[in-house]
């Protein structure tokens, strides 16, 4: 199943062919399938792509031995046109004109598929009779009844459509757990090098190793006299009293037990309080994703 949170066309990060994997041909199949579903495409066209992706996906040969033999219109349900696209994907790295299909498509209608439940089929009716093009259109027309008005639809599915909208903005902000690794794991890393702190460990779902992660949380051990010396809070990474009681308080139920000999410990999820490492450690945090501040 294609991401439909995120479809756009691979880029190749090769320097010769193959450039791409016959996963990544089968997945660039299926989104394009999508996408023709929520133009005006004759639905031939749309199986075609459904199709030529499935039969990819079960393929046993070496995608790339089939092109340099020549056989790739020979494989069933692959004709001309997309095995012309296959092959200039894998030789050259390009996907014809694949792109203006996607720029066709207003970017809130292709968001609007990662809602759980609502296909691409649904969304263009919706578009065509309601003007729905976003989540926030689509939200409002919910809202208003308009949608449970809609022939197929009715009010369960109006209701399961904002059950649905309110799902995918609370988990819209997490990352898969390898990504979010990825980035705690460097936090992590960054914050050991504050002077001041002797020991610092990921915490919460990244140390749990949840399926996914919508924070970065990271316990450290610090000295008091060396981390006053040396790291004085200033600017927008001041501590506020409210994070500092909140800190010491998980460091007397989780943390104290593995770093008794430190006279201070605090989670330093909240803030970071060196004016040196803060914008460093900010740059970190932000790019593996929002913060939820407890």
């Amino acid at each position: 199943m294609a991401k439909t949170s995120a479809l756009r066309l691979p880029v190749s990060r090769r320097d010769e062919p193959p450039h791409f994997s016959k996963a990544q041909v089968a997945d660039l199949l299926e989104q394009v399938g999508i996408l023709l579903q929520l133009t005006d495409a004759n639905v031939f066209r749309v199986r075609a792509y459904q199709n030529a992706s499935r039969i990819l996906g079960s393929l046993e040969d070496d995608l790339w031995d089939v092109i340099q033999e020549g056989n790739i219109t020979d494989v069933k349900g692959i004709g001309k046109g997309i095995g012309g696209l296959i092959i200039e994907a894998l030789t050259e790295g390009t996907w014809g004109e694949l792109q203006s299909l996607y720029d066709e498509i207003e970017p809130g209608m292709i968001e609007m598929l990662g809602i759980p439940g609502l296909g691409p089929k649904r969304i263009k009716v919706m578009h065509d009779e309601l003007g729905v093009d976003s989540i926030a259109d689509l939200s409002a027309a919910c809202e208003s009844g308009a949608v449970a008005d809609l022939d197929g639809f009715g009010e369960k599915s109006q209701q399961k459509l904002l059950d649905g909208i309110e799902l995918l903005a609370r988990f819209k902000g997490r990352r898969r757990l390898n990504v979010g690794l990825l980035y705690g794991e460097a936090f992590e890393a960054q914050v050991a090098n504050i002077p001041g702190v002797s020991r610092a460990q990921l915490a919460g779902s990244a140390r749990r190793r949840r399926e996914t992660i919508g924070d970065i949380d990271v316990v450290a051990a610090v000295n008091r006299r060396m981390w006053r010396r040396s790291a004085k809070p200033s600017g927008p990474y001041r501590e506020s009293p409210r994070s500092k009681e909140r800190g010491r308080a998980r460091s007397a139920s989780s943390s104290r037990r593995a770093c008794s000999n430190q006279e201070w410990i605090s989670e330093l999820s909240m803030a970071a309080y060196s004016t040196r490492s803060a914008a460093m450690i900010t740059r970190t945090w932000r790019r593996a994703g929002p913060s939820k501040r407890r």
